[in-house]
Protein backbone atom coordinates (compact mmCIF):
# COMPACT_ATOMS: atom_id res chain seq x y z
CA UNK A 1 0.00 0.00 0.00
CA UNK A 2 1.35 3.43 -0.88
CA UNK A 3 1.58 6.20 1.69
CA UNK A 4 -1.01 8.17 -0.28
CA UNK A 5 -3.47 5.26 -0.10
CA UNK A 6 -2.78 4.85 3.63
CA UNK A 7 -3.48 8.55 4.27
CA UNK A 8 -6.74 8.44 2.32
CA UNK A 9 -7.81 5.35 4.32
CA UNK A 10 -6.83 7.11 7.55
CA UNK A 11 -8.91 10.12 6.54
CA UNK A 12 -11.90 7.87 5.81
CA UNK A 13 -11.43 6.13 9.16
CA UNK A 14 -11.44 9.43 11.05
CA UNK A 15 -14.64 10.50 9.25
CA UNK A 16 -16.27 7.16 10.05
CA UNK A 17 -15.35 7.35 13.76
CA UNK A 18 -16.71 10.92 13.91
CA UNK A 19 -20.01 9.74 12.37
CA UNK A 20 -20.28 6.74 14.71
CA UNK A 21 -19.60 8.94 17.74
CA UNK A 22 -21.89 11.63 16.31
CA UNK A 23 -19.23 14.27 16.77
CA UNK A 24 -18.77 17.26 14.53
CA UNK A 25 -14.99 17.31 14.80
CA UNK A 26 -13.20 18.51 11.74
CA UNK A 27 -11.05 16.08 9.83
CA UNK A 28 -7.84 18.06 9.89
CA UNK A 29 -4.51 16.27 9.69
CA UNK A 30 -1.13 17.66 10.68
CA UNK A 31 1.76 16.44 8.56
CA UNK A 32 5.24 16.81 9.95
CA UNK A 33 7.87 17.54 7.30
CA UNK A 34 11.48 18.69 7.34
CA UNK A 35 10.17 22.13 6.32
CA UNK A 36 7.65 22.41 9.15
CA UNK A 37 4.07 21.49 9.98
CA UNK A 38 1.40 21.31 7.31
CA UNK A 39 -2.15 21.25 8.64
CA UNK A 40 -5.13 20.69 6.37
CA UNK A 41 -8.08 18.59 5.32
CA UNK A 42 -7.68 15.81 2.78
CA UNK A 43 -9.32 17.01 -0.42
CA UNK A 44 -11.46 14.45 -2.23
CA UNK A 45 -11.07 14.82 -5.98
CA UNK A 46 -13.81 14.25 -8.51
CA UNK A 47 -12.07 11.92 -10.91
CA UNK A 48 -12.73 11.58 -14.60
CA UNK A 49 -15.01 8.63 -15.26
CA UNK A 50 -13.23 7.66 -18.47
CA UNK A 51 -10.20 5.47 -18.81
CA UNK A 52 -7.04 7.00 -20.25
CA UNK A 53 -7.27 4.76 -23.31
CA UNK A 54 -10.82 5.90 -24.19
CA UNK A 55 -11.69 7.51 -27.50
CA UNK A 56 -11.37 11.28 -27.85
CA UNK A 57 -15.14 11.89 -28.11
CA UNK A 58 -15.73 9.94 -24.87
CA UNK A 59 -13.16 12.13 -23.15
CA UNK A 60 -14.81 15.29 -24.55
CA UNK A 61 -18.21 14.22 -23.15
CA UNK A 62 -16.66 13.59 -19.73
CA UNK A 63 -14.84 16.91 -19.85
CA UNK A 64 -18.11 18.71 -20.61
CA UNK A 65 -19.80 16.88 -17.70
CA UNK A 66 -17.04 17.98 -15.32
CA UNK A 67 -17.18 21.60 -16.54
CA UNK A 68 -21.00 21.77 -16.28
CA UNK A 69 -20.87 20.30 -12.78
CA UNK A 70 -18.17 22.81 -11.79
CA UNK A 71 -15.96 19.85 -10.80
CA UNK A 72 -13.00 20.46 -13.11
CA UNK A 73 -9.83 21.72 -11.47
CA UNK A 74 -6.09 21.56 -12.05
CA UNK A 75 -5.68 18.64 -9.64
CA UNK A 76 -8.11 16.18 -11.24
CA UNK A 77 -6.95 17.17 -14.71
CA UNK A 78 -3.33 16.53 -13.65
CA UNK A 79 -4.28 13.14 -12.15
CA UNK A 80 -5.96 12.15 -15.42
CA UNK A 81 -3.05 13.36 -17.55
CA UNK A 82 -0.48 11.55 -15.38
CA UNK A 83 -2.49 8.32 -15.58
CA UNK A 84 -2.81 8.66 -19.34
CA UNK A 85 0.88 9.35 -19.94
CA UNK A 86 2.30 6.77 -17.52
CA UNK A 87 -0.38 4.05 -17.61
CA UNK A 88 -0.51 4.01 -13.81
CA UNK A 89 -2.00 5.91 -10.90
CA UNK A 90 0.25 8.37 -9.15
CA UNK A 91 0.96 7.59 -5.50
CA UNK A 92 3.10 10.54 -4.47
CA UNK A 93 0.79 13.58 -4.19
CA UNK A 94 -1.86 14.28 -1.56
CA UNK A 95 -4.29 17.12 -2.15
CA UNK A 96 -5.19 19.28 0.85
CA UNK A 97 -7.63 22.14 1.40
CA UNK A 98 -7.92 24.81 4.11
CA UNK A 99 -4.20 24.58 4.78
CA UNK A 100 -1.88 26.17 7.33
CA UNK A 101 1.86 25.83 6.77
CA UNK A 102 3.91 26.53 9.90
CA UNK A 103 7.66 26.96 10.02
CA UNK A 104 8.88 28.17 13.38
CA UNK A 105 6.81 31.25 14.26
CA UNK A 106 5.75 31.87 10.65
CA UNK A 107 2.36 30.71 9.40
CA UNK A 108 0.98 30.78 5.87
CA UNK A 109 -2.70 30.06 5.13
CA UNK A 110 -3.63 28.55 1.76
CA UNK A 111 -6.85 27.39 0.14
CA UNK A 112 -5.20 24.32 -1.42
CA UNK A 113 -1.84 22.58 -1.25
CA UNK A 114 -0.20 19.57 -2.88
CA UNK A 115 1.87 17.57 -0.38
CA UNK A 116 4.35 15.11 -1.80
CA UNK A 117 4.45 11.89 0.18
CA UNK A 118 8.26 11.67 0.18
CA UNK A 119 8.29 14.83 2.34
CA UNK A 120 6.21 13.37 5.18
CA UNK A 121 8.00 12.43 8.39
CA UNK A 122 4.88 11.86 10.49
CA UNK A 123 1.10 12.23 10.56
CA UNK A 124 -1.08 13.48 13.41
CA UNK A 125 -4.85 13.01 13.01
CA UNK A 126 -6.11 16.39 14.18
CA UNK A 127 -4.58 19.77 14.88
CA UNK A 128 -1.28 20.05 16.72
CA UNK A 129 -1.96 22.22 19.74
CA UNK A 130 0.67 23.92 21.87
Amino acid sequence: MSLKTYIYHLSGGVKMINEINETQEDTVFTFLTSYGQIEGEISELDYFEVKPDSKEEVFQEELERMVKGNKLNAYNLTEYTYERLHDEEQHFAIYLKNVKVRQGINEIQLNTFVLLTNQIIGIIPGKLKK
